[in-house]
């Protein structure tokens, strides 16, 4: 039985319960409702080029090897989620948990973990070293396109954990049980930050002309609920690729979760979205 198999037979986590309808550019100039049937499918190799393509902006302050990441994603099926249309191999959305250690070697990882070190400020790496070297971290992966119906993102999480509960309880070998016995989970989520607007130089300041110099969007919504939870946590400025306007920056939040914590804040994002 596979674990895909499993999943169905339990809940509905497999596919999605209801049509979704997603709302797509045509040629940039319009809009049109297109009536998509999301379903949750395994990784597999013909998702390699789509996934490649969620990872292009993943960390536009590093030069990571997208290509050698994709082919670990796409490799790894008992841990991970496509988001697909029924019967397509094109990925919506997907999320997955790879084992820092069991991919130490792999040249995207050694590039994420070299920029995540560099980048953690000095008070806060003794506690951050402490967990990377002594407990077993997933490195969470979750991408998705940005009109995804967020209705789908609980369920994409509460996959997360169905399978490496699957792989720990099925997986051939005790060495792969073990690799997916994760204590921390490991995000390093997208941010854009509007700056503060400064007073006009030689005029008396006014309050409408300021805003708050804290306003942060993630990309994916759910990573602020989760990095509250955080036993871990900083973040560090990034190039803005997607030269979004002035005033707005764009840095990478770093955060380590317990799985546990991450399990039980997807019960209050799910009654947040009332799914």
């Amino acid at each position: 039985m596979s674990k895909r198999q499993l999943d169905d037979e339990n809940d509905s986590m497999g596919e999605s319960s209801d049509d979704e309808s997603l709302t797509l550019g045509a040629n940039g100039d319009a809009n049109e409702i297109v009536e998509v049937d999301f379903v949750f499918t395994d990784p597999c190799e013909p998702n390699f080029h789509s996934v490649r393509q969620h990872l292009t902006h993943f960390l536009p302050a590093a030069k990571l090897d997208a290509s050698n990441l994709a082919n670990i994603i796409v490799g790894q099926v008992t841990v991970g989620t496509m988001v697909c249309s029924e019967g397509e191999t094109d990925v919506f959305g997907l999320i997955t948990a790879l084992s820092l250690k069991r991919y130490a070697a792999e040249p995207s990882i050694q590039q994420i973990m070299s920029l995540v070190t560099t980048k953690c400020p000095e008070p806060t790496k003794p506690r951050f070293e402490q967990i990377m070297n002594n407990s077993n971290v997933g490195l969470v992966i979750s991408r998705r396109m940005i009109n995804l119906p967020y209705q789908l993102v609980p369920h994409l999480h509460s996959a997360l954990q169905q399978d490496i509960d699957w792989g720990i309880e099925n997986e051939a070998s005790q060495e792969l049980k073990d690799s997916f016995k994760f204590d921390y989970f490991l995000f390093l989520a997208g941010v854009q930050v509007e700056k503060a607007k400064k007073a006009p130089a030689g005029k008396k300041a006014k309050a409408s002309a300021y805003s708050d110099p804290a306003i942060k969007t993630y990309d994916n919504f759910e990573d602020e609920f989760l990095e509250q939870e955080a036993d871990v946590a900083f973040s560090f400025p990034v190039e803005n690729v997607l030269k979004e306007g002035a005033g707005i920056n764009t840095e990478i939040s770093v955060f380590l979760i317990k799985r546990q914590k991450h399990n039980a804040s997807l019960t209050s994002i799910a009654q947040m979205l009332n799914v």
